[in-house]
């Protein structure tokens, strides 16, 4: 709930400059309009051909890992990514960035349109 006129221009505020930094990062600097906001894994994934199954025998974790970091409900470890970027031939930096800068782009886009979030003041 939100109480009293400077709450409310804050929450205002607080959308709206999360709403911009969302739409600069997304559209301007990270993601090159001729692609799609794609979780890293999946795309990676789909591009070289392989199954979840096969993906996950091939770092050595469960299925139900692997589809957890696909469907954005957590980010594989450092030690994980390490070996997701060996499969997938890339640079490891340039590939933990990626997911780093997707992860934090979904977190703000739940927060963004989460229609309970409110400022209590």
């Amino acid at each position: 709930m939100i109480r009293g006129e400077g709450c409310l221009a804050s929450f205002v505020l607080t959308r709206l400059y999360a709403a911009m930094f969302y739409s600069l990062f997304y559209s301007m600097i990270f993601f090159p309009k001729s692609q799609n906001f794609t979780n890293p894994i999946l795309k990676y994934r789909q591009q070289r051909g392989f199954t979840q199954i096969q993906l996950a025998q091939l770092i050595g974790v469960r299925h139900k890992t692997l589809l957890d970091w696909e469907k954005t409900r957590f980010a594989p470890d450092r030690g994980n990514q390490e070996k997701l970027a060996k499969v997938f031939g890339l640079d490891l930096e340039k590939f933990s960035k990626e997911i780093k800068l997707y992860f934090l782009l979904w977190e703000l886009e739940e927060l963004i349109f989460d229609p309970s979030f409110s400022l209590v003041c």
